[in-house]
């Protein structure tokens, strides 16, 4: 077999990361529209697009006064907010025009795209921020819908399960200084 380019198969790689984390943006601008809170869906998970600001109210009114912390300080800006309650599915609409559908999760939703399939999966609240494992999700949908752009990582993973993306190569960008760890979503770019 041929050998591999892992410096090109790396480039690309942060192409396509890049491409994904300008993607995300989609799915805070759907959650922007839904009246959500990126930050209290961050730190509340579901509680922060399934309560709403009555619910929020009836539900943390007993003991909220004793506690402390970003968990609390959250609950109560969504109790004297109007938050609303999103349901768990449904359809959104972006600016060009193209139909979504949506799926809200803990703290984020995954958007798919009715027409090409892209599928979208981002958590709260920082859309620069990526997880590894959604992001192979987009990357196969990358590889097939893009092949000429992208030689040598479809190459690449041809001849290597996709999680090898998730497990090694992004740790190698990692410690290539292209991406950095961070708190919460694991990566960003650097």
């Amino acid at each position: 077999m041929e050998d591999i380019d892992v410096q090109a198969v790396k480039k690309e790689l942060i192409e396509t990361i890049t491409y994904f984390v300008q993607r995300q943006e989609l799915v805070a601008q759907a959650l922007k529209e839904f009246g959500l809170d990126l930050n209290i869906m961050g730190i509340l998970g579901a509680i922060g697009w399934t309560l709403g600001s009555e619910g929020a109210k009836e539900f943390f009114t007993v003991s909220t006064t004793k506690l402390e912390g970003d968990f609390i300080n959250a609950l109560q800006k969504m109790a004297e907010s109007n938050i609303p309650s999103v349901k768990q599915t449904g359809q959104w609409t972006d600016k060009n025009g193209d139909i979504w559908n949506y799926f809200m999760h803990g703290g984020g939703c995954r958007l798919t795209n009715k027409k090409t399939d892209e599928l979208i999966d981002w958590d709260c609240p920082n859309p620069t921020h990526f997880d590894a494992f959604k992001f192979c999700y987009h990357l196969k949908w990358q590889t097939k819908n893009f092949p000429n752009k992208y030689p040598h990582l479809i190459k690449y993973l041809h001849e290597h399960d996709i999680y090898t993306i998730e497990h090694k190569l992004i740790p190698e960008l990692v410690n290539d200084g292209k991406i950095i760890k961070t708190l919460g979503n694991p990566y960003s770019l650097a």
